[in-house]
């Protein structure tokens, strides 16, 4: 086997790269059927370190916890890798397929399971500690979602803006009254609250909390990008436990994938909430960004639409960094043109996985909030 890129830093002012391979055997994780259902999305640390999943070569199936942090140097900087073992869900010893993941201001990860159940069939959402840094040690705690046998998956997490609690969205079979978002302490992953949606057995691919101190301040929202209900697609907006509200519903375009939120519009002098859609790899009309406005009470207003230039290189993740340096990080491989996370071509012209020809742009692997609005350490 050849080492692979596992991630990879950009300069979008001088357009330096550098790159750091992962060990032998492993390759990052895109999601199912190599990101094609559901890509998985990297997030950074408030220490400015990404997180990133490794996923076995061979089996294709996830099986590292990997931290990625820029050291400076001259001319170039570099990136080291902390690496652990994920844990093992079940006595089948299945590791989980996850999503996302998203870290707290103490540099603690959490993230999903997936659809892989735990030995009651429950699905279960992890948190991630480190426990000593030589070697790069960390301690899971895994929580089962809901009630036993409740739930056949669980997907995408958002933290409330306090960083209090953490929220999952958790699919149904149907036999126990449909979805649910399910929120859970952070320091003991207690569950909290659920909130049931009139959904039934969909896989979302994002959710995200408005940080931007927009009128959907603390609010978040939930892609489900295969849902098509007679008001044309929506996006879902919950509200955050660290207040008193319930599941709100606010009109969308069909088939959108993704959402950026946490952006202030001086322009508008409003919070603002980006989705996209796109139907195919060809510029046009009917590749686009949209934007709303926040309306109050996680309600949206749609503002504008601005088509694709180059739908094959445009993300299917967006998402808003805290601080405003020029740089781009990605997981998977990655080259000097494109500037986020990518995926496999589907062209069928190059399918080698993991190294320089062949790909896609994914998304951008960008930090959370802007800068200022992250919660107090």
């Amino acid at each position: 086997m050849t080492q692979k890129y596992g991630c990879g830093f950009v300069n979008v002012t001088d357009y330096t790269v550098v790159e750091a391979l992962l060990e032998d055997g492993f390759v990052s994780w895109e999601g199912e059927n190599h990101g094609k259902d559901n890509g998985f999305k990297p997030k950074f640390d408030y220490t400015g370190k990404m997180w990133f999943i490794a996923a076995d070569e061979a089996t294709g199936l996830p099986a590292k916890l990997i931290r990625a942090t820029l050291v400076p140097g001259s001319p170039f900087p570099t990136i080291t890798l902390s690496v652990a073992d994920l844990p093992s869900i079940n006595e089948g010893s299945e590791k989980p397929k996850p999503n996302q993941v998203t870290i707290d201001q103490n540099g603690v990860v959490f993230f999903p399971g997936g659809p892989v159940l735990d030995d009651s069939g429950n699905a279960v959402i992890i948190r991630a500690e480190v426990t000593d840094e030589d070697p790069f040690t960390v301690s899971y705690t895994i929580t089962p979602v809901g009630a036993q046998g409740q739930y056949i998956g669980a997907y995408c997490v958002t933290l409330s803006k306090d960083h209090a609690y953490v929220a999952t969205y958790a699919t149904s079979p149907g036999n126990n009254g449909g979805d649910a978002i399910v929120d859970f302490d952070t320091a003991t992953l207690t569950q909290y609250d659920y909130l049931s949606t009139r959904f039934t057995g969909e896989t979302p691919y994002n959710m995200e909390t408005d940080t931007s101190d927009s009128i959907n301040d603390s609010y978040s929202y939930v892609i489900l990008g295969t849902q098509q209900p007679a008001i044309s697609g929506s996006i879902e907006a919950f509200l955050m436990p660290d207040f008193i509200g319930g599941l709100v519903e606010t009109e969308c375009e069909g088939l959108d994938e993704v959402v950026a939120v946490g952006e202030f519009d001086p322009a508008v002098n409003q919070g603002v909430v980006y989705t996209m859609e796109r139907y195919n790899r060809q510029p046009g009309t009917q590749n686009k960004y949209y934007r709303y406005l926040t309306a109050g009470a996680g309600s949206l207003t749609y503002d504008t639409a601005v088509n694709f230039t180059d739908p094959s290189k445009s993300s299917t993740h967006h998402d808003i960094r805290r601080e405003h340096y020029d740089d781009v990080w990605a997981s998977s491989a990655i080259s000097p043109e494109t500037d986020g996370e990518i995926r496999e071509d589907a062209s069928g012209v190059q399918t080698t996985r993991h190294e320089r020809d062949g790909y896609v742009q994914v998304g951008v692997a960008c930090k959370r909030e802007k800068f200022g609005t992250a919660p107090p350490i």
